[in-house]
């Protein structure tokens, strides 16, 4: 069987995604990287409230830190008031073989959570956590089981 490797974004690249959320606006927050490039990229907005920002975050396949890995290479969001996130969602997730990002709708997104929902609940959190590790596609799998 043969392995591809994951291709690494340039931090060009990952901020022309990024801009298409942030519209140009907001600083970087977070920036590691190791041998292979970056790992994560953090972007912060300000949001329309007082006291809210938007902090939008790539990250990079793999297992990077003991705290900071991931299944995919994906674009996440988080809303924050007063200190506290209080929403999150995945943006856009990356396929490396085509070089392409699939962007998702706020449809898909809500579709997606209550997706989770139902398989956290048929499941249980142990065995929902195992399946994130394993990617989306294991998770849309057991879902179709339990219906």
């Amino acid at each position: 069987m043969e392995h591809r490797s994951e291709r690494i974004l340039s931090k060009q690249e990952i901020m022309v995604v990024l801009s298409r959320y942030t519209e140009g606006k907001g600083e970087i927050t977070r920036e590691p990287a190791n041998k292979d490039g970056i790992y994560l990229l953090e972007v912060t907005t300000k949001g329309p409230q007082e006291g809210e920002t938007t902090e939008f975050t790539y990250r990079r396949k793999g297992t990077h830190t003991d705290k900071i890995r991931s299944p995919e290479t994906v674009i996440d969001v988080c809303y924050w008031k007063d200190g506290m996130p209080h929403d999150a969602d995945t943006l856009a997730t990356y396929n490396s073989g085509a070089g392409e990002w699939t962007h998702y709708s706020v449809d898909e997104i809500d579709e997606i959570d209550k997706v989770y929902k139902k398989v956290i609940k048929a499941l249980g959190k142990k065995d929902f956590n195992i399946l994130l590790e394993k990617g989306y596609e294991y998770i849309l799998e057991a879902y179709k089981k339990i219906l």
